[in-house]
């Protein structure tokens, strides 16, 4: 005996088949885009975020370098960027910590190394900060 479709099981079939694709429509709308992590990306990135600390942006400009950080964990100019920008608005802890992440990344970016060394003069930390800035200027291995 074949089996036989009728317009009832039709009927029912084209109900499941709207409801699954409706389903499936709302899915597809909640799944979040992929973030684009080009270096192209990171790159703009950091020009915005320069141009923002020019205008005096610091929050703004951040918020640009946390991005590019967030693309590449290892970019030691975009943790020095973020370091110099929360020294303009007198987070020193926290300028501190982004300096040592640069520093930790490039040990040879004696950039980073002067800015952390004023920021912790800006705590009154003058012995660290002397201590730790000569031990950069008098390293041989240039």
């Amino acid at each position: 005996m074949p089996f036989r479709i009728g317009p009832w099981e039709i009927g029912i079939l084209l109900i499941a088949i709207t409801a699954l694709v409706i389903i499936l429509s709302i899915i597809l709308r909640r799944r979040p885009r992929r973030r684009r992590t080009s270096p192209a990306n990171a790159s703009k990135l950091h020009q915005d975020g320069l141009a923002l600390s020019k205008l005096g942006k610091h929050e703004q400009a951040i918020a640009c370098f946390d991005k590019a950080i967030r693309i590449n964990e290892t970019d030691h100019t975009a943790w020095h960027r973020k370091g110099i920008e929360l020294n303009a608005l007198v987070r020193y802890n926290e300028a501190i910590k982004c300096f040592e992440r640069a520093i930790g990344i490039n040990p040879r970016d004696k950039f980073a190394w002067n800015h952390r060394a004023l920021s912790l003069c800006k705590l009154r930390k003058y012995k660290d900060a002397i201590t730790r800035l000569g031990m950069t200027w008098l390293s041989k291995d240039e």
